[in-house]
């Protein structure tokens, strides 16, 4: 009888380390373009830029970190887009940053945006006040090679934005059926 209550005693502690394993998120750095100091220079209504991102760890996009440099008092509209570039629309998500010279850290985690390794993601850059230029994204002499990117459908060599994404790739993880049914056979030796 003891043994019995010992031997399902230890099975519910190892499968309720394995639902909490299952349960818990990890956020990773998944890409990273470091700035190596050439701009981009971001106007109000014609100079839109798109990165192409190759995703590296399947998950949600959790947040994502900008290079900003000769910041003016005003404001870029910064959007994901699912799939290669150029996207005239289709945004899954966009929002407005507040230009600053420095490292900008985004947030996404509210926004939902889920991608699998291998996936293409595309960050969308444009100005959204009322000066001709914004600010300017620091960027990297074309040393990010998993994605192109582009300036009104045409693709830019030679230069990519300086970003890092971040991605969660435990989120929504729920234990599989299997476990499920241990867990009640463990319980009911009990």
């Amino acid at each position: 009888m003891i043994e019995r209550l010992i031997l399902s005693a230890a099975l519910a502690v190892a499968l309720g380390a394995g639902f909490a394993g299952a349960a818990s998120a990890a956020v990773v750095t998944d890409q990273q373009n470091l700035p190596a100091g050439a701009g981009l220079n971001i106007h109000t209504d014609f100079m839109h830029w798109q990165q192409e991102v190759l995703v590296g760890v399947s998950g949600e996009l959790a947040g994502l970190d900008l290079f900003y440099e000769h910041a003016q008092p005003q404001d870029s509209m910064t959007c994901v887009y699912r799939g290669e570039g150029w996207h005239d629309n289709g945004a899954l998500a966009q929002w407005v940053v507040a230009a600053v010279n420095g490292t900008i850290h985004l947030d996404l985690s509210a926004w939902n945006l889920a991608f699998s390794a291998g996936e293409t993601l595309v960050l969308g850059f444009t100005g959204s006040g009322p000066l001709s230029l914004c600010c300017a994204l620091k960027g990297n002499g074309g040393a990010y090679g998993a994605g192109k990117l582009w300036s009104w459908n045409v693709e830019q060599d030679g230069i990519d934005v300086g970003f890092v994404t971040y991605m969660d790739n435990g989120k929504g993880t729920v234990p599989e059926p299997a476990s499920l049914g241990l867990l009640g056979l463990g319980l009911a030796g009990l």
